[in-house]
């Protein structure tokens, strides 16, 4: 009886993960009311590890609704009298949609804030969820990113001159809460609360009555090129390296040459790593596709030393038959 034949199962076929849906962009408007005013001992005072000044202690935090952002009232810092505090004052937060942010250039979270009773300017904290953005805006995009401050007319008419200036805000990000964090300073509101006076018919007087509003301030987190998990800033070329382009072909070729010591009688060897695009086009399931030991594309001649072998005739030897060595070539 002849023996069953082994049984060999074939494996599953590797099939990509499914793509998951996208968190769709937080976006909407929301009227919050300042918390408490800080207290003694409500936010730790600790210098950061750049040496800038330790941030001001915060009141309690409001949040937006369920928009991705928080305020806090600040206390005064010494000297800055500009500044009242922020404690029940009226805030209105405006995050700007894909679209909007999108056209003035930015991937990350855009909004404004703009105040809703009269007030004077008032130094709040800012507080931005990262875990609500998703994914989709880069690899360890939160702690790469800052906040930046542009101008009002970034959200409304980018394409006008000087509405997409960016302005560093001494901002920081809490991995403890994953949060991006800001202190600003919001600019003093405006006596008509969104409407006009009496008298404000004619359009001299409808223009000084608007003039009084203040501009809302614009925030937006960006991201930045490093952080302490590394760099995302592109390699640059130095003039040791060389690279050019295929021309007709599409092909792009890439050397990084290496110093060698010089032998005794001066002469040095050429040692470079080369990369060659086509050089993987003739590489099909028919042929030997496995990569080079330096990645796929990447070749490394170290060159060969070669002993050959000439016909003893050659060599002046009488017997027939034999070969006679000579030096390496």
């Amino acid at each position: 009886m002849a023996a069953p034949k082994p049984e060999h199962p074939v494996p599953p076929t590797w099939q990509p993960p499914a793509a998951t849906a996208s968190k769709p962009h937080p976006h909407g408007t929301a009227d919050v009311v300042l918390g408490a005013a800080p207290t003694t001992g409500a936010r730790t005072a600790q210098a950061q590890p750049d040496g800038t000044p330790p941030p001001a202690p915060a009141g309690d935090p409001a949040q937006a609704q369920n928009l991705p952002v928080t305020i806090a009232p600040l206390a005064a810092t010494p000297g800055d009298q500009a500044a009242a505090p922020a404690a029940k004052q009226n805030v209105r937060v405006d995050v700007a949609d894909a679209k909007t942010t999108s056209a003035a250039g930015l991937s990350g979270l855009a909004l404004s804030l703009s105040r809703t009773d009269s007030a004077p300017g008032s130094r709040v904290e800012v507080a931005l969820d990262t875990t609500q953005l998703g994914t989709g805006i880069g690899g360890d995009w939160a702690s790469r990113a800052h906040v930046v401050e542009l101008p009002a007319c970034s959200l409304t008419t980018p394409q006008e001159p000087g509405c997409l200036a960016q302005q560093p805000v001494p901002s920081h990000y809490d991995p403890a809460i994953k949060k991006l964090v800001a202190d600003v300073t919001l600019p003093a509101s405006g006596t008509h609360n969104g409407a006009l006076p009496r008298g404000a018919a004619n359009s001299a007087a409808r223009a000084d009555a608007l003039a009084t509003a203040a501009a809302p301030m614009v925030l937006a987190a960006v991201s930045g090129s490093s952080s302490g998990a590394g760099t995302y800033a592109a390699t640059s070329l130095n003039p040791s390296q060389a690279w050019t382009s295929g021309g007709s072909s599409g092909s792009f070729t890439y050397s990084y040459p290496i110093a060698s010591p010089p032998t005794l009688g001066g002469a040095a060897p050429q040692v470079a790593l080369s990369y060659d695009s086509s050089s993987v086009d003739g590489l099909t399931s028919s042929t030997n596709a496995q990569a080079s030991w330096i990645g796929d594309g990447w070749s490394y001649s170290a060159g060969y030393v070669e002993r050959s072998y000439q016909s003893c005739n050659n060599a002046g030897s009488r017997t027939p038959g034999t070969t006679a060595g000579r030096a390496p070539t």
